[in-house]
């Protein structure tokens, strides 16, 4: 019996190969995460989009997915934070 590793062999995959792929997922994501910031977003009373949110509503709408991981969150807050 080989050991393992031995008969595998890792081939570099290309981003590009990959953007097909996973296309459909980032789309369904992204629509997810704009429907979750329009509620932040939205004036109560008048029912509109100033198209603003604070830092603290962003963080608090990435910290209620499950969608993204703990990483990719800080580095979404860190990229925010300095623009």
């Amino acid at each position: 019996m080989a050991k393992k590793g031995q008969d595998e062999k890792q081939v570099p995959v290309k981003p590009d190969a990959l953007k097909p792929l996973f296309e459909g997922e980032i789309k369904k994501v992204s629509e997810i995460m704009q429907k979750r910031f329009e509620a932040y977003d939205t004036d109560k009373e008048t029912k509109k989009h100033s198209g603003l949110i604070t830092f603290s509503e962003m963080e608090k709408c990435f910290h209620s997915t499950s969608w993204m991981t703990p990483k990719e969150i800080n580095f979404l807050l860190r990229d925010y934070a300095m623009k």
